[in-house]
């Protein structure tokens, strides 16, 4: 291999390196920024199941409350006979 195809391979390299580097700093920017939404959406949904955990309540089919609602009682501030 004569020295001017050897720095044609060089120069290839060099572009094909830059390339990928490029191509790598553009993937991980986008996967940066999905972990991010991701994030994001796993603090909405914690914040909603905590916030409707204590709201939670059984009843028949007729829909009344069944039981005692001890977790409803404590978020409403209703008594058993009121809720009922």
């Amino acid at each position: 291999m004569d020295h001017l195809a050897v720095r044609r391979s060089q120069s290839e390299l060099e572009r094909s390196e830059k390339h990928l580097t490029v191509e790598l700093a553009e993937t991980n920017s986008a996967l940066t920024a999905k972990i991010q939404e991701l994030e994001r959406s796993e603090q909405r949904f914690q914040g909603r199941v905590a916030a409707t955990s204590q709201i939670l309540w059984t009843s028949g089919p007729e829909g009344h409350m069944t039981g005692d609602q001890s977790e409803w009682a404590a978020f409403t501030g209703q008594t058993k006979d009121e809720y009922q």
